[in-house]
């Protein structure tokens, strides 16, 4: 058929429904095909969710277990309070007890005696401290005396 010849109704109707047939069948087709797209990339999303899932279900194994027996490892606060208060009781007594052994005198004694001992070791301390105090000045003046000796035979010898 030529273009210049007449086209019966039928045939152009035909022609028509054969074209919208195959424009709709290739829309179908491509449809399909993002469909299948689709259910593939929703087949490896959940495949790498899975995965993930897996990996930290494996950083978990266990870990109520472990924590557990870190937890056993931990004193609770009330055996701690009791041990404390156990503790500063006889630590009282022990004083109390102690402190009825010797007189007030005794102990003002004792401590006295105690504080001069301290001082007397101190005071020995400052005292070497200034005796080498004394002997670094000392070498330091003959060091400078023996400078300026040595600097002024210099001098002479060169005039």
């Amino acid at each position: 058929m030529s273009e210049s010849e007449p086209v019966s109704l039928r045939d152009y109707v035909e022609s028509r429904i054969t074209d919208v047939k195959e424009h709709f069948e290739a829309r179908i087709n491509n449809l399909e095909r993002h469909l299948k797209e689709m259910d593939e990339q929703k087949d490896q999303a959940k495949a790498l969710a899975l995965k993930e899932l897996e990996r930290r279900l494996h950083d978990l194994n266990n870990a109520h277990q472990r924590a557990a027996d870190v937890l056993q490892t931990y004193l609770p606060r009330e055996v701690w309070e009791k041990y404390r208060e156990e503790d500063m009781s006889w630590k009282r007594q022990d004083e109390v007890l102690r402190s009825s052994w010797v007189t007030q005198d005794e102990f003002r004694t004792y401590k006295e005696t105690t504080q001069q001992a301290l001082t007397l070791t101190a005071g020995k301390g400052q005292g070497i401290s200034s005796v080498w105090s004394v002997i670094v000045i000392v070498f330091s003046i003959l060091a400078a005396v023996g400078t300026v000796g040595n600097a002024l035979v210099a001098y002479v010898r060169i005039h």
